[in-house]
């Protein structure tokens, strides 16, 4: 097996998840919602997509429980019920609605990697990288995918961003058109994270985000405290693909600390302190507490 040798620090200031499967039991129980309003489903449709989701949610919640109190083996069937359940979904709900790719549902067929898989495998790349040459990239692993999807798919992370909130700064992104992890959703859950800024948060207002000397509207930022969120317009689950100007733009906004969206560009880091900018947050493990802990009893 193959390991990179790497000597580098790297001065993290932020972190960002895009289209994330973050929170399961609590975000994917609004297809149905997101399916009649846009016109995907009849209410009849509508009705059967949320007893299914009825049942992925008794299953997911049943599993997490055993998860904890008697471990994985005993979680797996409910697991898997679960996983049936959501899958039906994931077919039923295109298959009535023209076929349509469930990364973005005004996409029919699938999305096109040969570009990037070319890319990262040329020589050059390589050997720029220092991957052995007999080693090729793939855009996905189905052997990976069908490990974690059993399980690891259906816990929930939200705590995770929650503790690294009050450390450093999340960006949390979705694009306006995936059906999988779909917007309602994703606010769902940011909705019942729990953490100081929270309140916060709810009432920070929608900033309509701007490019191009206010031609482009890429879509809306809200914010509070170390969380942001945006909304990507004309984007599905793979945002960056779908408006790479716009996503290369909101990451650099996050990155340079802009909190006024509505500004065609965000605020130049002329002058900054190299210090400053790359300050080095040190974000202590939960390990780390817990024997802090041990020695204070």
């Amino acid at each position: 097996m193959f390991f990179a040798k790497i000597s580098l620090k790297i001065f993290l200031i932020g972190i960002g998840i895009g289209d994330g499967m973050t929170d399961p039991v609590n975000q994917l129980l609004t297809y149905g919602l997101f399916g009649f309003s846009m016109a995907l489903l009849d209410n009849t449709e509508k009705e059967k997509v949320e007893g299914l989701t009825m049942e992925f949610y008794y299953n997911a919640v049943k599993a997490n429980k055993l998860l904890k109190e008697a471990g994985l083996d005993a979680a797996l069937p409910f697991f898997d019920a679960a996983g049936t359940a959501l899958n039906t979904i994931l077919d039923f709900i295109p298959s009535v609605a023209g076929n349509f790719n469930v990364y973005n549902f005004r996409t029919f067929g699938d999305y096109n990697f040969t570009n990037i898989e070319v890319y990262v495998n040329s020589s050059a790349v390589k050997e720029a990288w220092g991957v052995p040459a007999n080693m090729n990239y793939s855009t996905s692993s189905q052997v990976v995918y069908d490990a974690l999807s059993r399980w690891d798919m259906w816990v929930s992370y939200a705590d995770d961003v929650a503790y690294v909130l009050d450390y450093i700064k999340v960006l949390l992104y979705n694009g306006q058109d995936d059906m999988l992890v779909n917007t309602a959703g994703v606010l769902e859950w940011i909705g019942k994270l729990q953490w100081p800024g929270k309140d916060e948060f709810y009432n920070a207002e929608h900033q309509n985000w701007v490019l191009n000397d206010n031609k482009t509207h890429a879509g809306y930022a809200q914010s509070a405290r170390s969380l942001t969120f945006v909304l990507v317009n004309k984007a599905g689950h793979l945002a960056p693909m779908d408006q790479p100007e716009a996503t290369t733009e909101m990451v650099r906004r996050f990155i340079e600390g802009a909190n006024n969206w509505t500004n065609n560009t965000a605020p130049t880091l002329t002058g900054v302190p190299l210090d400053d900018l790359m300050r080095r947050f040190e974000v202590p493990s939960k390990e780390y507490f817990a024997k802090k802990k041990r020695m204070e009893l």
